[in-house]
């Protein structure tokens, strides 16, 4: 087999005249196809075929850079340029790579010449299919004989244009089984067609320094962490707290990224042994020293005020005030104060700050803007069915005000995982996302999903993911449960350092989801966890400390922890009392390995580990791990007992 590259370029493009002489990184856009596409190892020989028209003799000279031929021919005819590459070097096959893809991935152009065989095509990337994996990587390979048919045959107008039209049309779309799950966003879109895409494209490279040799993973990465920033300026502002107006435009914005299902509780509800408190409404607050100038306004910092101070219109002693005042062991930092079940009111303040109503001495005038009112608790979820009724359940809170790591990265991170989930082509497990308050809000929702959630297995609770800092990870309530293997594995598998913690009843919400009614095991893989880091609830838990493109990096993690749940094999026994009677189900003779070659346990032996370790909950993994054994001959006896009605998976 001989595998010819073919290039198709001009600058006559019909949508975006001259893009491929456009300017990223201080390259023309042909350059990076050019230069990404030539590093592909299993194509023999490029060509770059573009038209006879004077505007693209430059062209011929990016070509020469980088070794390849150059083909020249008509400007609409594109099929005609590709006869004329194959008649000059007679392959048996073609790649076809568009100028308009800058980040053009040479491993995928390889991982199509290693698995064409006998097709006449075959692509990893087609924008008339839905496919899974982000638009601007891919390319085609073609069988020349399949080709030159198309041409002799006299090609369509539609074929002469865009070459493989009707070759595509009579195949079949296939994914390389090399794709990794960080390219798996379809929804991410990287090939240049208008000016708004490179406009787009080139941001991205401005702002993130990618650069011509830069991976797959690293652009998707890079692309979503500029997505994520911009995501964190809108939300960051927004004064969130149990419930109220901020909650729900929050949810409304992220009904923008995930289609949420929304729901809401009124005040005065009983939630199991909760009462949901009135809303909060407030617009202001500031502390007045004798001169009448502000020493502390809420307008400077939501964390200013205590969230849910009662309204407040006095005049008041250094005393009085003092004792409604708080600071936090960093002198630069304002804390994050809550009263949301008392009638209190209160001001955060630095240590500067505060002494300086010291030494102002008072009186002062303390005014609060805010009321609370009767009002509802907004949440919302999102259920993306598999193909089993098995659930996970992913959890995240979203009442804190202007705390970008504690909050808002995991609601970031939480629906731009759910829409990840949603783009999977397939999924065994069905999935449950739940944006709630913290608390409350999840008790609340685990009294609306009710029974459903007897159908999870185990959870992900998903908070501070956005810290500069390490990896860490909470463990579940019961840490022999799978899922924390699981999260090791898959941060093994990532090559990054981490930390864990036990579980313990100081957290988050899975001290909800994992009380004595539910006992779901919930894990969080964090970065920079709760208590752990210094800007914990301060004003600068902010966007100095967080950033879009850490938050990725963690979103990245999850992503990879998804396919590893996916690609988890569960079985379950039939009639789980009891060992199984080998010899009624005909493998009383399976001894010695004669069936199943190798292994440390003779086969009968593993039959009956299998049967017994095999209750719904352990995957073939874990038991292989128990055994010592191979994964490989673990699901060779499941396949045996599946056959002989002794186990089923689930």
């Amino acid at each position: 087999m001989s595998i010819l590259g073919v290039i198709q370029v001009r600058t006559g493009s019909s949508r975006l005249p001259g893009k491929a002489q456009l300017d990223l990184g201080g390259k023309p856009l042909l350059e990076w196809v050019v230069g990404r596409a030539t590093r592909a190892r299993h194509v023999d020989r490029w060509v770059v075929a573009t038209t006879t028209s004077p505007d693209d003799d430059w062209i011929t000279e990016v070509a020469a850079r980088y070794g390849c031929d150059i083909v020249r021919g008509s400007e609409t005819d594109v099929l005609s340029r590709f006869r004329i590459a194959i008649d000059a070097h007679s392959p048996t096959h073609v790649i076809r790579v568009c100028a308009d893809n800058p980040f053009v991935c040479p491993d995928l152009i390889d991982e199509l010449c290693s698995r064409i065989g006998s097709r006449d095509y075959l692509a990893n990337h087609r924008p008339t299919v839905s496919t899974p994996i982000a638009d601007g990587f891919g390319a085609e390979i073609i069988c020349a004989r399949a080709l030159l048919e198309v041409d002799d045959a006299g090609a369509s107008d539609l074929d002469r244009e865009h070459v493989t039209t009707t070759i595509a049309e009579k195949s079949a779309y296939e994914l390389p089984v090399a794709v990794d799950a960080v390219l798996m966003h379809p929804y991410l879109r990287f090939d240049i067609d208008t000016a708004d895409d490179y406009d787009r494209v080139k941001a991205l490279v401005d702002s993130t320094g990618i650069t011509i040799t830069s991976t797959p993973a690293e652009i998707v990465r890079a692309e979503l962490g500029m997505r994520i920033q911009s995501d964190l300026e809108v939300l960051f502002p927004l004064n969130r707290s149990l419930m109220g107006e901020a909650n729900r435009a929050t949810l409304d914005y992220l009904s923008g990224i995930v289609p949420l299902r929304r729901h809401s509780v009124a005040s005065g509800q009983h939630i199991f042994d909760w009462v949901v408190p009135p809303e909060w409404i407030v617009s202001g607050g500031e502390i007045r020293g004798v001169s009448g100038k502000a020493i502390v306004r809420y307008a400077d910092n939501q964390l200013h005020l205590m969230t849910y101070s009662r309204g407040v219109d006095a005049t008041v002693s250094l005393e009085e005030l003092l004792t409604h005042l708080h600071t936090h062991a960093r002198p630069d930092a304002i804390p994050y104060r809550t009263a949301y079940y008392s009638d209190d009111w209160g001001f955060c303040v630095t240590h500067e700050q505060r002494e300086a109503i010291i030494a102002d001495g008072g009186p002062f005038r303390v005014v609060i803007n805010a009321e609370k009112s009767p009002g509802t608790m907004d949440f919302a979820d999102l259920i993306v069915a598999g193909s089993s009724t098995r659930e996970i359940l992913i959890s995240t809170y979203i009442c804190h005000p202007s705390l970008a790591n504690d909050s808002l990265s995991g609601v970031l991170l939480t629906a731009f995982l759910a829409r990840f989930v949603a783009s999977l082509p397939q999924r065994k497990y069905t999935y449950r996302f739940a944006f709630v308050p913290e608390t409350i809000g999840a008790l609340a929702y685990v009294q609306h999903a009710g029974s459903d959630l007897g159908f999870v297995d185990f959870g992900l609770q998903i908070t501070t993911v956005g810290g500069p800092g390490t990896f860490q990870v909470k463990r579940s309530w019961d840490d022999r449960h799978p899922i924390n293997s699981l999260v090791d594995r898959t941060l093994d598998a990532c090559g990054v350092a981490y930390d864990v913690f036990p579980f313990d009843i100081h957290g988050s919400d899975e001290r909800q989801y994992s009380s004595p009614g539910l006992r779901l095991n919930m894990t969080t893989i964090a970065r920079d966890l709760y208590y752990t880091y210094p800007q914990y609830h301060t004003s600068l838990d902010n966007l100095d400390f967080v950033t879009g493109r850490q938050i990725a990096e963690t979103f990245s993690i999850y992503c990879r922890l998804i396919r590893e749940i996916e690609d988890r094999r569960v079985f379950v026994r039939v009639n789980p009392i009891g060992e199984p009677m080998l010899r009624r189900h005909d493998l009383h003779n399976l001894v010695g390995g004669s069936v199943l070659p190798g292994g440390s346990c003779d086969t009968t032996e593993l039959l009956l580990w299998v049967a017994f370790l095999c209750d719904g909950v352990n995957s073939t993994d874990d038991i292989a791990r128990k055994l010592v054994e191979s994964h490989e001959r673990v699901l060779q006896v499941c396949d045996v007992m599946v056959r002989a009605e002794i186990l089923e998976e689930i």
